[in-house]
């Protein structure tokens, strides 16, 4: 930091601004350990940002050396400045690994077994109201087909059994990623996928030697 007058102080600021997601480009840049020298342009990208208020201040306040790397959210609010009041800073991105620090994880994964969903009784009689109202047709009889997200499935199969059942089909699985804006989806996948290889390989090598 090299000017911060705003109401937050210089460790609240950098953790705020640390935690904003940047567009990646993983052909570009390598990880800290990878990097041939402390020097390396491949290892950090140089961030800048010089900012007087009254104002709010925005990611996109974040002025990047490189333009294919941006804060994923432009409108992303870090803080707010009163009249007169300054923060200038600078700031080194790096790549990390979620195992290290959240900052560095891309988005979320998790995954849920799929779960088979029976309609015994269509009129649900006196637990009507403890079902969501969504499941109902117009008739307000309960319609399989709207039962349709794991919310709602979670919802109906702790009312009663004899109503609907729901049983969980142990053989098969639905896995969901969640970008958190660094990476496209595929990407997130396709590293992951990679350094798993990696690790299988590492193991490979290990248990050789052992041989």
């Amino acid at each position: 930091f090299i000017d911060n007058s705003s109401a937050l102080s210089d460790e609240m600021l950098a953790l705020r601004i640390g935690l904003i997601p940047l567009t990646t480009d993983l052909k570009s840049y390598v990880f800290p350990e990878e990097a041939k020298s402390e020097t390396d342009p491949e290892a950090f990208l140089n961030f800048n940002m010089k900012v007087t208020g009254p104002k709010n201040v925005y990611a996109s306040e974040l002025h990047s050396q490189d333009p294919k790397i941006q804060p994923a959210y432009q409108k992303l609010l870090i803080t707010k400045l009163l009249k007169n009041q300054t923060v200038e800073l600078e700031a080194k991105a790096i790549l990390g690994y979620g195992r290290i620090h959240m900052k560095f994880a891309p988005g979320l994964a998790y995954y849920h077994h799929t779960q088979d969903v029976k309609v015994k009784q269509k009129n649900p009689g006196e637990y009507k109201e403890k079902y969501p109202p969504q499941i109902f047709d117009s008739n307000g009889n309960i319609d399989a087909k709207r039962i349709n997200t794991v919310q709602l499935i979670d919802a109906c199969k702790s009312v009663n059994p004899d109503i609907i059942e729901v049983k969980e089909e142990k053989e098969s699985f639905i896995f969901y990623i969640e970008s958190w804006g660094q990476l496209e989806i595929k990407e997130i996948l396709a590293q992951a996928i990679k350094i798993f290889q990696n690790k299988l390989d590492n193991f490979e090598k290990q248990i050789k030697k052992i041989k």
